[in-house]
């Protein structure tokens, strides 16, 4: 790959000559930032393949293990404020994943710190959900309810009826906390 970079005008008299040292040390600094360049563009790309596919490996080992009740991904932490099970598996970007122990579903929170966390958490959720679940059907749905808060919710429909809801929930009028949520059933 090569990255041309554009020299700033300049008056003629001031640029290096050509085989000076001056002028081996700015080839050498734009070689060095080309390669730079380079080398974030292919770092960077990865990332989000790299994180869409330890979502879709997570999704596959969360889905496998509904049948079950989901115990094989089960701790040894119990909340009684959740009546639930705190999960030994995490999904990235949430705060904590829970095993409930009356509904026998699977669920992640993210309490995020502001509301445009909360959303690019949602985002990236939802895209990345539905792009392990391309087949999957689909269903969108926003409500705002009476206290103030309002909540675009996702379902995805797996083919043994598997489902999973991504909920991000956030208040209508600020101030107000936004949570997202994540729930396989």
């Amino acid at each position: 790959m090569t990255t041309e970079f554009a020299m700033p005008d300049r008056a003629r008299d001031d640029t290096p000559a050509a085989g000076s040292p001056a002028m081996r040390r700015c080839r050498r600094a734009r070689a060095v930032a080309a390669s730079l360049v380079a080398a974030v563009m292919t770092v960077a790309a990865p990332a989000s393949g790299a994180e869409d596919a330890a979502l879709c490996t997570s999704i596959e080992r969360i889905v496998a293990a509904a049948p079950k009740e989901f115990r094989a991904l089960r701790d040894s932490e119990y909340s009684t404020k959740f009546e639930s099970w705190r999960s030994s598996l995490t999904l990235d970007g949430f705060d904590a994943c829970w095993i409930d122990d009356v509904s026998r579903s699977f669920w992640c929170l993210l309490q995020a710190p502001d509301m445009a966390a909360a959303a690019a958490r949602a985002e990236r959720t939802l895209a990345g959900v539905s792009d392990c679940l391309p087949a999957a059907r689909q269903q969108q749905l926003t409500e705002t309810m009476d206290n103030n808060v309002t909540r675009q919710i996702t379902d995805w429909i797996v083919d043994d009826a598997r489902r999973l809801r991504l909920v991000h929930r956030y208040p209508t009028r600020p101030p107000g906390l936004a949570a997202v949520f994540l729930y396989v059933y």
